[in-house]
């Protein structure tokens, strides 16, 4: 384990604003079937990147830290989205029943479930757990344990997910997947897992034409999988077996970018905002369904007028805080 904290790396925060890129797309459109495959990759890719940071001797105070402040960051998101949701309903044909929120805790527990308030808050509790896990492992150092026991959770929730009608001839409730034990902790150990073989890997991994050519393939293969199993759509879940290794290319490529004026002020982008952005979206999603009648829908909540949206919102939230705190 290393001595001491990573320190930022420009690549990987310029992976962060695609990533979010990425995750606007999951939640409004995107054409010939990409929707639901290459852009899967994006929190996958937010998993490693905790591990990834969090891999270091005496980490503990800082996972102690990285919970408190995602904990934070969950609770004021649903009393947002909570608050939002029900002014939809005043001003417009949003329809939210506040009754649902009562039995939301539960599910939120047991499933990392936060559809009742917002559907894609479900990665911070995801992120939570995972990160309480990540402590008992520091503490018990039982990493090997805890990296061949993630493999067999990640595998098993592919089994469970885009791949159930194949092996059980049933569909299962995406939920069943989409959560700690089958995403979060799974790819927060793959993170520290990449961290620890850091300097192996990269020997590997230096060459960008070769980490471009890898997502290209395993981008492809992703929407070959989803055509050859999923045609239908009756499979739930997320990933497919290009999921991973489609994460991984996308990750050392970024990692081996090199540092200039567009890629510093992508990585900028990246740590001022996309936390924001990914917060932001679905809100946007929310607005034009309520109000926009004009079809197709998705002309009004394609993915780049989304992320513009939020990211105006969040220079505009970003520049207010500054402007307060340098006020108290």
């Amino acid at each position: 384990m290393d001595k001491t904290q990573t320190t930022r790396d420009v690549g990987l925060d310029v992976m962060r604003i695609f990533c979010a890129f990425l995750v606007v797309c999951i939640h409004t459109w995107l054409p010939w079937g990409l929707q639901g495959t290459i852009t899967r990759q994006a929190v996958p890719c937010f998993f490693m990147l905790s591990g990834y940071f969090l891999f270091y001797d005496d980490c503990q105070k800082r996972i102690i830290k990285s919970i408190k402040k995602v904990c934070a960051i969950f609770l004021i998101s649903c009393i947002i989205y909570i608050a939002y949701r029900l002014l939809l309903n005043h001003f417009t044909a949003h329809t939210y029943d506040i009754e649902i929120i009562r039995n939301c805790a539960i599910n939120i527990i047991l499933a990392n479930d936060t559809s009742s308030i917002a559907y894609h808050l479900w990665y911070f509790p995801a992120l939570i757990y995972a990160l309480v896990f990540t402590y008992i492992i520091s503490k018990t150092g039982m990493w090997k344990t805890a990296w061949i026991l993630s493999a067999i959770l990640w595998f098993a929730g592919l089994a469970l997910g885009q791949y159930s009608q194949l092996l059980f001839n049933t569909s299962f409730d995406a939920r069943l997947t989409r959560n700690f034990i089958f995403v979060g902790i799974p790819m927060l150990m793959a993170g520290t897992l990449m961290r620890k073989y850091d300097n192996k890997i990269s020997e590997y991994t230096k060459n960008n034409y070769v980490n471009a050519g890898l997502i290209i393939l395993f981008s492809m293969t992703s929407v070959i999988e989803k055509q050859l199993i999923n045609s239908d759509g009756l499979n739930s879940g997320d990933n497919y077996l290009s999921t991973l290794p489609l994460a991984l290319a996308t990750f050392y490529f970024f990692k081996n970018l090199e540092t200039n004026k567009l890629t510093n002020t992508l990585s900028m982008m990246g740590r001022q905002h996309s936390l924001n952005i990914y917060i932001i979206h679905v809100g946007f999603v929310f607005l034009i369904e309520a109000t926009v009648k004009t079809e197709p829908l998705y002309y009004f909540s394609n993915p780049v007028t989304a992320f513009t949206v939020s990211l105006i919102l969040s220079v505009i939230i970003r520049h207010t805080r500054n402007k307060l705190l340098q006020r108290a």
